[in-house]
């Protein structure tokens, strides 16, 4: 059950990346802020995601991943002050449900981790979200965008 749980819950986050960066990026452009910003949420997360994927499921561990995944999900937050001027409010809720998946994402894969299951998946994971941001860099910060402030 928790290995489906977090199939969908992943199924999900993927979805709402799509759709933000596939139309409501593409429709407004990002500032260099936003796309050094995405980047870097991705980076964030593929790091902290390494931990489950390829460390030993201990109390040692634990402590770190629980304090990335704090990290992680605070640092995501950083774009907010510029979404709420230049966004409409349907890419604001988008973003606020993001918001409440992120430690969901975590719980899950943690538990996951923390259960000995699914080692396929949880090593599969950080390479997608770094897959991601590499796509971010090139679709934002190697082409122009439409905003430079």
């Amino acid at each position: 059950m928790l290995f489906y749980a977090s199939i969908a819950a992943w199924i999900f986050q993927g979805l709402l990346m799509v759709i933000d960066d596939g139309i409501f990026h593409r429709r407004r452009g990002l500032t260099k802020f936003e796309s050094f910003g995405h980047v870097a949420d991705s980076l964030v997360f593929g790091t902290v995601l390494c931990i489950p994927a390829f460390a030993p499921a201990d109390p040692h561990w634990l402590s770190l991943y629980l304090a990335g995944a704090v990290f992680s999900a605070v640092f995501i937050t950083k774009d907010e002050w510029i979404h709420a001027e230049s966004c409409r409010p349907m890419e604001n809720w988008l973003h606020s449900l993001l918001f409440l998946n992120h430690p969901v994402l975590f719980f899950l894969t943690g538990s996951l981790w923390w259960q000995h299951e699914a080692e396929e998946l949880r090593v599969a994971l950080p390479f997608a979200v770094f897959g991601f941001s590499i796509y971010q860099w090139a679709a934002w910060l190697r082409v122009p965008t439409r905003k430079t402030a």
